[in-house]
């Protein structure tokens, strides 16, 4: 067996017998026990929520972990564990990634691997999760939720919720946590309509994504140029022909030559960044092989107007002037950034869910490559005629409710604090 199989293989064996072993009345147990724990932490004098991290862009819930700290009522800690669902050079890479930005940031964390390490160690009254399904991001089966005894659970997506698929709603962790954090009341009547528990436990309370989205912009991540140039994000979704494909967004291989070809067509007006999905790189071993892939990869660092972006995003968002992307969660994310974009579309079902269809009508569309060089070509010129309808979208459906941040929100879900108070 191969060191890569080593190390994947057992968490989705794991996975999948824990996935077998679930039914209806036990996770129906789990939440009846989580509401017990969750009403009796409200009454200690400070609450320990664990935030559990594998790698750094999915890490959305920052600014919650940062008010935490200045709460008199939390003391937050961060767990980095790694998410076993790629090639072990790719995990060891994004560890470190998300670790030395801990560092640079001054944040205290502490490794974690084994059950120990968390109730025998960290002895949290809460873990936050922010992924759900594939073993909750690749995690070892130890430190998944089922078996985390004497803690509550609350879930907070990395990522807004744009699928309709069934199954990515009713996953065992989002039937059996606390407290399920969604983003508006839409999303809340959605997930309820395909969860086993009738979406019993979810709170809208917005996601802290949207308070990042919102925040300034910070340091600007974008190559030096010889001259001012407009920056144009090119967003590739992980989605393309493997057999675990759920969902089917995925234009890589049918524009990645292309793509290359109209960045270098464009050197002297654009200068443009490759962002992939995180799982994009082990898709394309698997199609491609090591050698093409990383060679792919590599030439995006290369050309001078190009760069390939490996960590955050939301700075490279907020100092951008266009994306071109076949994602999910992007395709709420970036109208945050009140700039243009485009959807490429390959013809497929895209399942998306009623709310994310909304956001996506407000995209132009990249049916043919004539109509990416033509949106390129209308951003080099400031042309966006679809500006006023997105502003209209964001105001009435992207803001966070209660006119608060969503992190005040979560805090207030969880001290029961006043509009959670009957939860």
């Amino acid at each position: 067996m191969s060191i890569k199989e080593k190390i994947l293989k057992p968490a989705y064996v794991a996975y999948a017998k824990f996935l077998e072993s679930n039914k209806k009345r036990h996770l129906r147990e789990m939440y009846r026990q989580g509401v017990a724990r969750g009403e009796a932490l409200r009454k200690k004098d400070v609450i320990k929520v664990l935030f559990i991290l594998t790698n750094l862009p999915k890490w959305k819930t920052e600014p919650l972990y940062l008010a935490m700290r200045e709460h008199p009522r939390f003391d937050p800690m961060i767990g980095v564990a790694m998410g076993m669902v790629d090639y072990p050079a790719e995990v060891i890479k994004k560890i470190e990634i998300l670790e030395a930005y801990l560092k640079e940031k001054s944040y205290p964390f502490k490794e974690i691997f084994a059950k120990g390490d968390v109730v025998n160690n960290l002895h949290p009254d809460i873990v936050l999760y922010q992924e759900a399904g594939w073993g909750q991001g690749g995690l070892n089966s130890e430190l998944q939720f089922q078996n985390l005894e004497n803690c509550a659970f609350c879930y907070i997506s990395y990522a807004f919720l744009t699928a309709s698929e069934k199954k990515l709603f009713d996953y065992p962790l989002l039937n059996s946590c606390w407290l399920n954090c969604v983003e508006n009341e839409e999303i809340k009547q959605i997930s309820a309509e395909r969860m086993t528990n009738k979406g019993t436990n979810l709170v809208v309370t917005g996601l802290p994504m949207a308070d990042i989205l919102m925040a300034p912009a910070d340091n600007d991540p974008w190559k030096a140029q010889d001259k001012p140039k407009k920056r144009i994000i090119w967003s590739a979704h992980h989605t393309i022909g493997t057999d675990d494909d759920v969902i089917h967004y995925g234009n890589f291989l049918r524009i990645a030559d292309f793509m290359i070809e109209i960045a270098q067509a464009t050197q002297d007006q654009v200068q443009w960044a490759f962002e992939p999905h995180p799982s994009l790189k082990r898709k394309l071993y698997q199609i491609w092989g090591e050698e093409k892939t990383e060679a792919y990869f590599n030439r995006w660092n290369a050309m001078p107007n190009t760069q390939l972006n490996s960590g955050s995003y939301i700075d490279l968002f907020k100092h951008s002037d266009a994306i071109i992307h076949d994602c999910g969660s992007f395709t709420i994310e970036y109208l945050y950034m009140h700039k243009p974009c485009m959807y490429v579309y390959n013809g497929n079902d895209l399942q998306m869910n009623t709310f994310a269809q909304k956001a996506w009508d407000l995209y132009y569309k990249g049916y043919e490559r004539a109509d990416i060089e033509q949106f390129v070509q209308n951003v080099i010129a400031g042309i966006d005629p679809r500006r006023d309808e997105r502003e209209a979208f964001f105001a009435a459906h992207l803001l966070p409710p209660n006119g608060r941040t969503a992190t005040e929100n979560v805090i207030a879900a969880i001290l029961g604090e006043k509009p959670y108070d009957k939860i």
